[in-house]
């Protein structure tokens, strides 16, 4: 997968997870690859229960966009909400301030420094933001 790919370049081991568009060759058709599978909040928050039970010590990362990201976020060590997504439009429809609880990402390696924290670190990025974050 080319994230691990980029990531293993900068010295950064990690496993990603994610839903795959099905290809034909080099061009993907747009549909959903169905050998994975992770689509609904309970799919995710398996998914997550499933890589703390195999990775015990590891620092599990959640990045997503949705509403059905939700419990996957809250179940990570380290949450990073999408700021362009429908989680935050819905903050946004119900006037609900949301910057002191989701602070922007600056770097991800004092956030998962520690995996003795009882509750995730959420935070609020976009794709450039994280990106800065992950290789700074």
């Amino acid at each position: 997968m080319i994230i691990e790919q980029v990531l293993a370049e900068h010295d950064i081991c990690a496993t990603v997870i994610t839903n795959e568009f099905e290809f034909i060759g080099e061009v993907a058709t747009g549909k959903w690859d169905k050998s994975i599978s992770i689509r609904t909040a309970p799919d995710k928050q398996n998914e997550i229960n499933r890589i703390r039970e195999q990775h015990p010590n590891h620092c599990v990362v959640y990045v997503g966009d949705s509403t059905t990201d939700l419990l996957a976020l809250l179940g990570a060590d380290v949450g990073v909400v999408i700021d362009q997504g429908s989680i935050i439009a819905k903050l946004n429809k119900l006037s609900i301030d949301y910057e002191q609880e989701l602070p922007k990402v600056t770097s991800f390696h004092h956030a998962y420094a520690d995996t003795t924290r009882q509750q995730p670190t959420l935070y609020m990025a976009n794709w450039l933001q994280i990106t800065e974050s992950l290789f700074s």
